[in-house]
Parts: structure tokens; sequence; C-alpha cells
């Protein structure tokens, strides 16, 4: 096997490891998506696209479950009309104080 064909197996073998964890609703990648839709501004999907290394219709299905979850919002960017504008909502907003109170207390012990 060729290194080529070993990066390529690799490469194969992490996408369908991120894509298993991404189906079964790894709580990491949820927390990452909500904390970058979190600042005062919120994020694009594009950017969360990005960050997570998702393709566009994986980017699209996940935001779909966190509006269902309702802890983010998404409608389309004022600035760009091909982008989402994406923001956490109250509920998501809760979650994530809740989590860092829990860490604080836990870091502190």
């Amino acid at each position: 096997m060729t290194a080529i064909e070993t990066l390529i197996e690799m490469t194969e073998v992490f996408q369908l490891a991120f894509y298993r964890r991404l189906a079964k609703g790894d709580s990491l990648l949820f927390l990452r998506a909500l904390h970058l839709a979190n600042g005062e501004a919120g994020t694009t999907q594009a950017a969360i696209r990005k960050e997570l290394g998702l393709t566009q219709p994986v980017a699209s299905r996940f935001a779909t479950r966190l509006k269902k979850m309702e802890w983010i919002t998404s409608e389309v960017s004022t600035s760009d009309r091909r982008e989402n504008a994406v923001r956490t909502t109250k509920k998501g907003k809760a979650l994530l104080a809740k989590l860092e109170t829990e860490l604080v207390a836990i870091l502190r012990q």
C-alpha cells in the first residue's frame, strides 16, 4: 500500500467515525456549535460547517437538529442572502450557562 493510499484510507476511517458521532448526537459537537453561535453577533451556518469540518448537506441537517431542540435560531443573513445567520436561543444560552456553572464547580474541587 502506498503512502497516498494509506492517507486516503485513514481519511475515510476518520470521516466515518466523525459522521457516526454526529449521527449519535455527540454532545461535544452540539456544544461546539452552540458556543460558536453564542456570540453577540452569532455566527453563520457556513462558519459552523467549516469549524466542524462538515459538508454543506450535513451542516444543514445538523442545524435542523439544533433548531428542533430549540437551541438555535437560523434565518437568512441580512448582509448576505446566501448565508444563514445562526444564534443561540434563550434555551441554548441557559444550557451553556448551566454547563459553565457546573464546570466551574468541578474545577474548584
